[in-house]
């Protein structure tokens, strides 16, 4: 039995950054390796370059300010529902976390349970940012 789909996944990427995890994912479904299709690239950050990576490539782009949550005490999880309004919006079957630099909560893992995907090696709270490996060496 071939467990190939008929249509692409519907992936959304959340990324904080340069977006180099998501350019990976960008050739490979250009090239015919992953058969899926980005409907969204969300950022936490205004002006972070991924944003610019997902409009060269013809990509919807979307930032979702955590501002208007900051000082809540479940500013979080408060933040964590607009973005799984967003990914409703967009009938995301996917998420894959590529250089996201914000801690998830239990909204989104459990609404995507077995449906989300964490690309970037960070191992957060103790090793955040880049070059992750040479951190944890050290």
């Amino acid at each position: 039995m071939s467990t190939k789909r008929a249509d692409a996944l519907r992936v959304a990427v959340l990324a904080s950054g340069r977006g180099s995890n998501l350019q990976a994912v960008i050739d490979a479904i250009e090239a015919g390796t992953v058969q899926a299709k980005i409907v969204a690239v969300i950022s936490n950050k205004k002006d972070a370059p991924a944003l610019e990576r997902a409009r060269r490539h013809g990509l919807s782009d979307l930032f979702v300010d955590p501002k208007p949550y900051a000082g809540r005490p479940d500013s979080r999880e408060a933040y964590d529902r607009e973005l799984l309004d967003v990914l409703k919006r967009h009938d995301v079957e996917l998420v894959l976390l590529a250089g996201y630099m914000k801690i998830v909560t239990s909204i989104l893992v459990e609404a995507f349970a077995n449906r989300m995907m964490n690309i970037h090696p960070s191992l957060l709270p103790s090793f955040p940012g880049l070059d992750v490996q040479k951190k944890a060496i050290e």
